[in-house]
């Protein structure tokens, strides 16, 4: 009985490639098919864009006002503008990147500390420190009231 009876031939069979990748890759582009869509290409992008809009939406936003603000604002509006994008960015935990700050040396230097400055916040915050002086505060008020 030779091979080719069998159903067996001598030479082994190549195998084609396939046109489709596998579940969870990439689909090739240009392949039969394969429309091209943003959403599908990157998903992670179009969450993010959502979140980013979420995020801007959930922002608390932070006016300055206390006696003679508004002459003040008047007289310099683009310190106000300044303290309010700190002071949101601040209170929102932001990466303080949108200042107002025309000079690139500035701004990066305004970012870094103002970074660096919410770092030791936060961890003063975690150790407590805060709370302790703030007890301290309430028991030197209640001594001075008596």
């Amino acid at each position: 009985m030779s091979s080719h009876e069998n159903g067996h031939s001598a030479q082994p069979q190549k195998k084609h490639k396939k046109t489709q990748r596998r579940p969870g890759r990439d689909p090739i582009e240009g392949a039969p098919g394969h429309e091209s869509h943003p959403e599908e290409n990157n998903p992670h992008e179009h969450q993010e864009m959502h979140k980013a809009a979420d995020e801007h939406e959930d922002r608390k936003k932070v006016k300055i006002e206390f006696y003679g603000s508004e002459i003040l604002k008047q007289k310099v509006p683009g310190a106000f503008g300044l303290a309010e994008s700190v002071a949101e960015e601040w209170v929102n935990d932001g990466r303080f990147e949108d200042l107002p700050v025309e000079s690139p040396l500035a701004k990066a230097f305004a970012m870094y500390g103002l970074r660096k400055a919410k770092k030791i916040e936060k961890k003063l915050e975690e150790k407590g420190v805060f709370a302790l002086v703030k007890s301290g505060i309430d028991y030197a008020q209640s001594k001075i009231r008596r």
